[in-house]
């Protein structure tokens, strides 16, 4: 999908290829995909209940995470997926989310590691 998008080479089409394919983001980009390409545009078109609505993926996200530690590939993207996570993170104590906002702080703690 992020191929799709440099050949568009309009970030905001990623709401249109997220529309079409929101399904189907399982594989192994899913995190860094969900939080620093999409949720930022839904983010800034203030589509806050889409962001919202799909915090369930980043539930089973901390594998990835570890993943990417044991892989060594963590350290290039922790600080911006870092940042993006504090902010879901208001949004999501501000609708009041308490499951939703758990998740989130675990994955903040896993990339403080």
């Amino acid at each position: 999908m992020l191929e799709l998008a440099d050949t568009l080479e309009k970030k905001d089409e990623l709401i249109i290829i997220y529309d079409i394919a929101k399904k189907n983001i399982t594989d192994d980009s899913s995190l860094k995909f969900l939080v620093e390409e999409l949720y930022p545009i839904l983010y800034q078109n203030n589509r806050y209940l889409e962001i919202y609505e799909n915090m369930d993926l980043l539930a089973s996200a901390r594998d990835l995470v570890d993943r990417w530690n044991e892989l060594g590939k963590i350290e290039s993207a922790k600080k911006s997926i870092r940042g993006k996570l504090v902010e879901y993170k208001v949004v999501l104590e501000s609708l009041k989310d308490i499951d939703k906002t758990k998740e989130i702080e675990k994955l903040i703690a896993v990339l403080d590691q």
